[in-house]
């Protein structure tokens, strides 16, 4: 099994979910209510799921703001173990934009709250019978964190992970 493989799965699998959390595009209104992008322009849709891109961010701050909200899927490592399994670590980079500093903290902590929760509920947190959810050397499973640099008006917060797979058959020689 290789990384792109697992960031496929992952992505296939948390996109199902996210369909459940539509966000607002440009953020939220003191009424908690969403900003259109365009003030003039209310038939435009004002809420989305987030997307889920496998690899790389939104090359440039408008790239970034037509894509949020979004979780970005990206492999930090990997190596084998002595035990022939191959380890990967994955961060999924969660970003919303909002003026409303209120409001964006609720998205920002909801997206959070549903990622983990349907990255923890997989039975035996197996992802397609090839890659296991195993603790981090920290010995947490899927911590999050917020970065202390925060790009206003982009709000963001990582969740690292480590997956576990088939790695090298061994073979006598």
């Amino acid at each position: 099994m290789n990384a792109w493989q697992l960031l496929t799965a992952l992505q296939a699998h948390l996109e199902a979910a996210l369909k459940d959390l539509p966000l607002p595009l440009n953020g939220r209104d003191g009424q908690g209510r969403p900003v259109p992008l365009e003030e003039a322009d209310t038939s435009r849709e004002l809420l989305r799921p987030a997307a889920v891109y496998r690899g790389s961010m939104p090359h440039t701050t408008q790239d970034a703001f037509s894509a949020a909200p979004f979780v970005v899927l990206q492999i930090l490592g990997g190596h084998d173990d002595v035990d022939g399994l191959h380890q990967m670590r994955v961060v999924l980079r969660l970003c919303i934009v909002s003026h409303d500093l209120e409001g964006a903290e609720e998205d920002l902590h909801n997206l959070i709250s549903l990622v983990r929760l349907r990255l923890l509920a997989m039975p035996d947190r197996v992802l397609t019978k090839k890659f296991r959810l195993v603790p981090e050397e920290s010995g947490g499973l899927a911590p999050w964190e917020r970065p202390d640099e925060q790009v206003s008006p982009f709000l963001q917060a990582h969740i690292f992970t480590t997956w576990q797979t088939k790695g090298v058959a061994h073979v006598a020689v």
